[in-house]
């Protein structure tokens, strides 16, 4: 059996405060948060193992295969990219549906700000830590 999901998730919850996803039942935040592993596994496609899901008797989910710490790390980055864009999202909506002042007034103006770049930022590591993966097992595999 491969590596459990809720490996991966404690990964993912250790590194955000998100006082919205703690207010959700269990079932949703679950179902959101695979939504997320969803997303950030299709775009990792350098990796050597395989991340698609199955579900045990349990109804427990495991990737195909075992991944390595460096896997799920990169994995846990690239579900913190979409959990911020989210985030974003959310506040590019609301900056649309009310006027510019009360937008600006009530700061959330900073924060959209403040979201765009820490989107920039996981962006770019999540790419970084891809190509660094595959760069690693590119020079390992040609080992051999």
């Amino acid at each position: 059996m491969g590596t459990p999901l809720d490996e991966i998730f404690d990964r993912f919850y250790s590194l955000i405060k998100d006082t919205d996803l703690a207010k959700l039942d269990d079932e949703d935040l679950y179902k959101l948060t695979k939504v997320y592993y969803e997303m950030a596994a299709t775009r990792f496609k350098e990796c050597k193992n395989n991340l698609e899901l199955v579900q045990d008797e349990e109804g427990n989910y495991y990737t195909v295969d075992k991944l390595t710490i460096e896997e799920q790390n990169i994995i846990a980055q690239g579900m913190i990219l979409y959990w911020i864009e989210s985030k974003t999202n959310y506040n590019k909506l609301m900056k649309n549906q009310i006027n510019t002042k009360d937008y600006n007034q009530l700061s959330n103006a900073n924060v959209l700000l403040r979201l765009n770049e820490l989107l920039d930022y996981y962006r770019k590591n999540f790419l970084r830590q891809r190509k660094a993966y595959s760069r690693r097992m590119d020079d390992f595999n040609g080992w051999g």
